[in-house]
């Protein structure tokens, strides 16, 4: 597992998540994305588009980063989550009560909600995730 910072604008930083979200994946990015959410941008977005994995773990250190970051007065959102990480937020029955977005996070810090460019590349839509990942939850590297 991997956490890549980029700073965007408006004192928004973006967090991308790459590899698997289970025991050894917590373990090695917990403590960085948790110090992200401590107060030092006014937004994090968690690009979730190259997880590839959420198990309990995994979840849990979402939840613990939006917490974090909620008592910091930090507006923090789960970007383009992979679909099975979606998959996982829905089991787990999180997804109303976790902000999550497809909109660019670079357009988003700028002001421009509601942008349909790509960043980083085209993701899925939600009929091609669904049809891909109707029975799959995940998997390990």
């Amino acid at each position: 597992m991997q956490l890549e910072y980029r700073e965007l604008e408006n004192r928004t930083c973006l967090l991308l998540l790459s590899g698997n979200l289970d025991v050894q994946g917590v373990m090695e990015v917990e403590d960085g994305l948790l110090a992200y959410c401590q107060g030092r941008h006014r937004r994090v977005r968690v690009d979730l588009s190259e997880t590839g994995f959420a198990g309990s773990l995994g979840i849990g250190l979402l939840l613990r980063a939006i917490k974090t970051a909620a008592a910091q007065g930090v507006d923090i959102l789960l970007w383009n989550p992979s679909p099975v990480v979606a998959i996982a937020l829905d089991i787990a029955g999180l997804s109303p009560f976790i902000r999550t977005s497809r909109d660019d996070p670079q357009m988003e810090a700028k002001g421009v909600e509601g942008s349909l460019q790509s960043w980083p590349e085209a993701k899925p839509t939600d009929t091609e995730r669904s049809n891909h990942n109707e029975n799959a939850i995940g998997g390990s590297s």
